[in-house]
């Protein structure tokens, strides 16, 4: 799962840290992660749908870890340990958000765009969990007025960015 958001995600966060003009070596480790979080939180809303497709993006190993199996999922079982196995994948996609948007500052532009997005696809990991992560059946979703509401968050986020965790 690593691998593979890094492919899809992180490398396009790369890119956009040099379009966004980043002002050191730093800034691409932050744009990187930031990849990441989106993209992990694309897997987590898109479950049910990737099932209707045939296609399951959650590692195996965690599936089998959290004791759940894909045909649980087929048939739209939202059981304690699919709901804990989210919870952690949930964990692991806020953790990368954190990080990365510490990065903002070291963009020249395009903060507010980039917080934006950032705050609106986290806005799907709080629907999610307040759903019980119940994705097998209905996508985690903002209303138009929910992403208004985060405008305000993204400016003062590109404005004042978040501290890197462990700085003063």
């Amino acid at each position: 799962l690593a691998r593979y958001c890094h492919l899809v995600a992180g490398v396009v966060g790369e890119v956009a840290a040099n379009i966004f003009g980043r002002s050191d070596g730093a800034t691409i480790a932050y744009a990187h992660r930031l990849g990441l979080a989106m993209q992990l939180t694309n897997i987590l809303r898109d479950v049910g749908e990737d099932l209707e497709r045939d296609r399951v993006y959650l590692p195996l190993d965690l599936l089998r870890a959290h004791g759940v199996e894909v045909e649980d999922l087929r048939a739209g079982r939202v059981t304690p340990g699919y709901r804990a196995l989210m919870a952690h994948l949930e964990g692991k996609a806020r953790a990368l958000y954190r990080e990365g948007l510490a990065g903002l500052g070291h963009l020249k532009v395009g903060r507010a765009a980039i917080a934006l997005a950032a705050l609106q696809y986290r806005g799907i990991l709080d629907k999610l969990r307040l759903s019980g992560y119940d994705n097998l059946g209905r996508r985690a979703h903002l209303k138009a007025w929910e992403r208004a509401l985060l405008l305000p968050k993204a400016f003062l986020a590109a404005r004042f960015p978040p501290r890197p965790e462990g700085s003063p």
